[in-house]
């Protein structure tokens, strides 16, 4: 007998493999899993950061890829589906499955491309017929969104493709196994969303207390928007004893004012989010500008005068500033120019030098500082 638990919300990758690998022994020669009970708990993780647990009749307890090793193991003692000569290959792409657990783009290729060339004119992994090493690799591509989108969507890898395809169509179970995970998750939503609202949200990385900070800028009422960054901000700071800091971005004195600020508070306080401190972006303006001059000495930024709404516009259609190779010299000097609130400094601003043609918009080459006269 072998009983496994499981967590619902755990990172499918690293459940998949050990229950499809449990599901497929069961099927193919009951003698080595005679009985299998799965208990399937809510949560990210069981006790400590484990995912998943397999207890034996003996008393001992697997976790994790090592339940994967296991059955491997006891498929190829026993020789189900697979030659014992080939038991190495079992184990060695039993191991390589790993690697599809990877969420960077280069890992994950890599692995791909790997599988791909060892696919060419072959059906299954290792042999003739479905083994421990097909389901390994197919549960932990599945498992992961990166891959499985990487398989799905590259078709230079036709032949990975052709082999995870072929799999999932010839062994319906697979999907049903799949179902059956998922819909333990389903009803825990769908109860959740019965009793209300709710914070549970996965940090798997965040352990104790923690600092959070609620930025508005008082430059209007608090709307809706505002309201669910404060609530969760609050909730995730005083969960674990942490900090909960109001950081007003008061940097623009032409849109603020004094009774949209004390308005915030009050609202927060409706709300029952009291913040252990507030602070202000004013407080650091000296540092703000020792940190400006860095950049502009490190050649990371640049001065700019172009037209109203032309530097906008050019940063739409990823154009670089006519001023982007302007020197470290001159960039310091209007710089000074925009510190004295002159004539010729109002018309220049500093921004960052990062890449004007990034396809992310805030990252092309934005403005760090401009003038503003109100006081």
């Amino acid at each position: 007998m072998a009983s496994f638990e499981v967590a619902t919300k755990a990172n499918l990758a690293s459940v998949l493999p050990s229950l499809l690998v449990a599901t497929h022994l069961q099927r193919q020669h009951s003698s080595l899993l005679p009985h299998v009970f799965k208990s399937f708990h809510d949560g990210v993780t069981l006790t400590g950061k484990d995912v998943i647990q397999m207890s034996l009749r003996d008393g001992k307890v697997l976790t994790g890829f090592s339940i994967v090793r296991y059955l491997g193991e006891l498929a190829n003692n026993d020789s189900i589906n697979t030659d014992t000569k080939h038991a190495s290959s079992v184990h060695e792409w039993i191991e390589r499955s790993e690697k599809f657990l990877a969420t960077d783009f280069k890992t994950l290729r890599n692995s791909l491309y790997e599988l791909n060339s060892h696919m060419t004119l072959r059906s299954f992994i290792v042999g003739h017929n479905l083994s421990v090493a097909d389901l390994a690799v197919w549960a932990t591509i599945r498992g992961n969104r990166i891959s499985h989108a990487l398989i799905k969507q590259a078709p230079v890898e036709e032949n990975a493709l052709r082999w995870y395809t072929f799999i999932e169509e010839s062994n319906p179970w697979l999907s049903e196994t799949i179902s059956e995970l998922m819909s333990f998750e389903s009803k825990e939503r769908a109860a959740a969303s019965a009793a209300g609202a709710s914070y549970e949200i996965d940090l798997p990385n965040v352990d104790g207390p923690m600092v959070t900070r609620f930025p508005p800028e008082p430059s209007g009422y608090l709307h809706i928007g505002h309201a669910k960054a404060a609530l969760l901000n609050d909730y995730f700071a005083h969960k674990g004893s942490g900090t909960l800091i109001c950081r007003f971005d008061d940097t623009n004195p032409s849109k603020e004012s004094m009774e949209f600020q004390d308005a915030i508070l009050e609202d927060l306080k409706l709300m029952a989010i009291i913040p252990e401190k507030t602070s202000y972006s004013s407080d650091y303006f000296q540092e703000m500008y020792k940190f400006a001059l860095q950049l502009i000495n490190a050649g990371k930024a640049f001065a700019d005068d172009s037209a109203l709404g032309k530097g906008d516009e050019d940063r739409k259609n990823r154009l670089p500033s006519k001023r982007r190779n302007l020197s470290i010299e001159e960039t310091l000097k209007h710089f000074a120019e925009m510190k004295t609130g002159s004539e010729e400094g109002l018309r220049w601003c500093l921004r960052a030098r990062i890449a004007y043609d990034s396809p992310n918009g805030t990252m092309r080459d934005p403005v760090i500082y401009r003038c503003n006269l109100t006081a």
